[in-house]
């Protein structure tokens, strides 16, 4: 019977999704503990969805900013990783490395940007 369930959850990849899981959660742990960024943007999402919840009325337009909240989490997150591994390969000052760092960034501004629009576009059209 053991070895059964053990063939089924080898056959379904459940060990390989729970190790996934662990990792994922590890990262966001991570993120938390090292990244002020990540930090103000959880401060940011639960004001976002207390905003949200109280003011946009659409089920449309409160699917949009959790949706960009989510790709703004996920980009930050890769912003992070980004910042982690060129500190960790170009301990001195480099240009390519600012460079890279400083891209990542722009990414994580453009969605933020994103969410700034869209607020503006759902109170205009509560006035």
């Amino acid at each position: 019977m053991l070895k059964t369930l053990k063939v089924i959850c080898s056959l379904l990849g459940l060990r390989h999704l729970l190790l996934a899981l662990k990792y994922s959660i590890q990262g966001l742990r991570d993120a938390s503990l090292t990244s002020t960024a990540f930090r103000h943007e959880i401060i940011f999402g639960v004001i976002h969805f207390i905003c949200v919840i109280l003011f946009v009325r659409t089920f449309v337009e409160r699917v949009l900013l959790i949706l960009l909240w989510c790709v703004l989490m996920a980009l930050e997150l890769v912003n992070s990783a980004i910042e982690v591994v060129v500190d960790m390969v170009s301990p001195q000052r480099c240009e390519n490395a600012r460079m890279a760092k400083d891209m990542a960034s722009a990414a994580v501004f453009f969605v933020l940007l994103l969410i700034v629009v869209l607020w503006a576009i759902i109170i205009m059209r509560m006035s």
